[in-house]
């Protein structure tokens, strides 16, 4: 009994030290938020890899060094499929570079959209 006692304790001690916190070096936290309708898979933003985020659903926050932003938009790389298939990644068209800023510190919860055209769906990182 004290031996899974122990092991609990060390699980819930190392789960704790590992999110964010004011003692690491990143302190840019972000949470995401699924608005797109639909589930996405093998989601990834930034260098962080997310996996599985079902839609209305979001995450913990995760931790990043630094943020990118243009035009007071989300400028992380997005990837991700949604139904089966890869969709892009809206700020691809960002393509102006006067407006683009890096945070380094803050926090942020950003909702994830999807933009239809005839031809093409993207995954856009939208500031709440």
């Amino acid at each position: 009994m004290k031996t899974i006692l122990s092991f609990i304790a060390l699980t819930v001690l190392v789960t704790l030290f590992s999110s964010c916190s004011k003692s690491t070096t990143h302190s840019v936290k972000v949470k995401y938020i699924n608005m797109t309708g639909s589930t996405l898979n093998g989601l990834r933003i930034g260098e962080k890899w997310i996996g599985k985020l079902e839609n209305s659903r979001e995450t913990k926050y995760l931790c990043y060094k630094e943020y990118r932003f243009d035009s007071g938009l989300p400028d992380e790389p997005i990837s991700g499929k949604m139904n089966g298939e890869k969709i892009n990644d809206m700020s691809e068209t960002y393509w102006c570079g006067t407006q683009k800023y890096t945070v380094e510190e803050g926090t942020f919860e950003i909702e994830i959209h999807k933009q239809s055209s005839d031809t093409k769906t993207w995954l856009m990182l939208v500031k709440r």
